[in-house]
Order: structure tokens, then sequence, then C-alpha cells
């Protein structure tokens, strides 16, 4: 399973480690896989110059750690989690399906920092449910569809390794063949591209909607956030929220150029707009992390207090919603894992450019 293998391999575990009991922890380690993103969860260590100012932000966000808890978890649920169209894969399932995709297919990037540019992109598709409609709309379709998806790889600058690590990442998030496609569109349990529907999260997201009287837009952001909480707190040594938070941390300045070339042209867009939202969405995706760095039960209870309010519901009810998103991903025979892991195959086998 290539994700397992991924995942246990990073962590530098053998099989049988912490996790999951059952048959989910059973994950077997490969010397080589994620060699190459492998410090990026160590923060600054081997960044060197290139860091530039992200080094600044990051000791922003260590220094407000503590005395503005409330306020940063209530507004990062208020910020990130868009009550208009729903994403698919939440930010940390984007990341990891990228370094796995990565490692399944031989992807190298050269450097740690390249590798951030590469995860904030594979997360980076979803600025578009930042903007305000109709924007929105405009932004969501040439982001994520046909033909639109591919404008960063191709404007990307040949001479720019930062450009086409950022590209790379950015590739695999798309809704033609890429994560978002098998999270929407088709369900990746067939094992084909193109495959009948429902995607992976919308399907979860149905039933959920059913179970807990909520509309589906809601429903889809409860599973994709309780996905991100799944796979942090049953990989603990991947430090996801801390790799979510350097990746927007470190996000380069050459990438909202890049993104301008790309959507200025989109109706209702333009540069200024075009760098506001993308700047929007990195704060929050900092603060996302942030809040999945807190310990288990606190993050939970905090992501659910926060969703309570953006969504009008008693935290009572966002907690219950929460909690049974997270075991409808973990039901036999529709595992949250097992739908990564056959994401992944399936977009490192896609039709790449």
């Amino acid at each position: 399973m290539v994700l397992r293998d991924a995942v246990d391999a990073r962590l530098g575990r053998s099989a049988g480690g912490a996790g999951e009991s059952g048959p989910h922890s059973s994950l077997g380690a490969k010397e080589a896989a994620l060699k190459r993103w492998s410090v990026v969860c160590e923060g600054a260590a081997g960044c060197g110059r290139n860091l530039r100012w992200g080094g600044k932000l990051m000791w922003r966000w260590s220094t407000m750690r503590g005395r503005t808890v409330g306020w940063l978890m209530m507004t990062m649920m208020l910020v990130l989690v868009p009550a208009g169209p729903a994403p698919a894969w939440g930010p940390g399932g984007h990341v990891v399906v990228a370094m796995a995709v990565a490692e399944e297919t031989g992807a190298s990037v050269g450097s740690d920092y390249l590798a951030l540019q590469a995860l904030y992109g594979a997360a980076a598709p979803d600025i578009a449910w930042r903007a305000e409609e109709p924007l929105r709309s405009a932004l969501g379709a040439a982001m994520h569809d046909e033909p639109g998806y591919r404008a960063p790889w191709d404007l990307a600058s040949p001479w720019s390794s930062v450009q086409r690590a950022f590209a790379w990442g950015w590739l695999t998030h798309n809704q033609v063949w890429g994560a978002d496609y098998y999270a929407h569109i088709g369900d990746p349990f067939e094992g084909t591209w193109p495959a009948a529907g429902p995607g992976y999260v919308v399907e979860r997201a149905a039933l959920l909607a059913s179970s807990q009287g909520i509309p589906e837009e809601v429903a889809h952001n409860y599973v994709e956030v309780g996905i991100d909480l799944l796979l942090d707190q049953q990989f603990p040594g991947l430090a996801l929220g801390r790799l979510l938070r350097n990746a927007a941390s470190y996000r380069d300045g050459q990438v909202p150029l890049l993104l301008v070339r790309s959507y200025a042209d989109v109706p209702g867009a333009g540069r200024w707009t075009i760098r506001a939202t993308e700047l929007e969405f990195r704060l929050g995706l900092a603060v996302y992390g942030e809040g999945l760095s807190w310990p288990t039960g606190q993050d939970d209870a905090a992501f659910a207090a926060g969703m309570a309010l953006s969504y009008g519901l008693t935290g009572e009810k966002s907690a219950a919603c929460l909690g049974a998103a997270k075991a409808l991903c973990r039901e036999p025979g529709a595992h949250y894992l097992e739908a990564l892991e056959a994401t992944v195959e399936l977009v490192a086998g896609g039709p790449w450019p």
C-alpha cells in the first residue's frame, strides 16, 4: 500500500507501529520512501538562505501560541472553512497525496525548500474558495477543471525551479484526473480513470448529511476536516499540522506572480485580487496547520467550536457532526486510508503533461 508504506517510511518505523489498531496499522516501511521530502516537517532545518521572510512569520506564529489560543482557533475556522462551494480533500489530505505520489512516481524537486513549494502547490488550487461570488465559481472552475488547471504548469518558467516545483504540486490537485476527481466525481475504489461516481468525499458527505440532518455542503467540510484530523492523529510523527504551517510560511514570492500570470484574466479577477485571495488562503492555511498541531481532543474541540460558529450550529451538534464524519471515514470497506491509497495510485498513473 503506497500511502501506508510512504507514511511509515517518513516516520522511520516498522510495520505495526503507533496508530490505529486493526488492519490499518499494518504498515510496511520502504527505506527510500519520501526521502526527498523528509526534512520539510522540521521547520527551518536545512532550508538556509531561501527561507527569506518566512522565518519571521514562523517566529510570529510561535510567539502567539498560548496567549491567543481561543482567537486563533475561532479565526481558523471562520477564515479557512468556506460556507459556499465545498473543497474536496482537505489541505492535509492533498499534501499527503502529493508526498505519496512523489514517491510512487520517483519525482524529485531537488531540495527541502522546493519540496515546501510543491506541497503548498498541492493545497493551493483551493485559493479559489476564498473569493466572493461570482468570482469564486469562476476561479474554482479555472483552477480545478479543464483547461485552466494546467495554467501554472504551462506558464511556469523553465528556468525557475521554484515555479516548477509549485506547479508540480498544483497538478496533483486537479478535478480532471487528480486528487479532487476521486473526492468529487469518480469512486477511487473502482481503480480506473474515468470512474463511475460519486467520489469518496461526496459519498461520505451524503451519508453524514442524511444521518445528521445538515446540508451536504456543510457535511462535505466536516468530512474533509475529519480526514485531516484522522491523518494527524493516526500518524503523529508525520507532524501534518506543522507541515501545512511550514508550507504556508515558506511559500516563495514567485508563487503569487505565477498565479497572476495564470489567472488574472479570469472574468472578475485581476492582478491585485489574485494576490489578495492567495494571501488570505496562505494565512488561513498556516492557522489551520497550527490547529492540527494541537493535542488530540483539543484539536477536535477547537475545530468543532469554530465550525459551529461558521455554520450556525450549537457546539454539541458540531461536535457530533465531526465525530460522525470521522466514524464514517473509518468504516470497513470505505476507510479513508484505503481511499487515499487508491487515489495516490490513480493520480500517479494519470495523464501527466
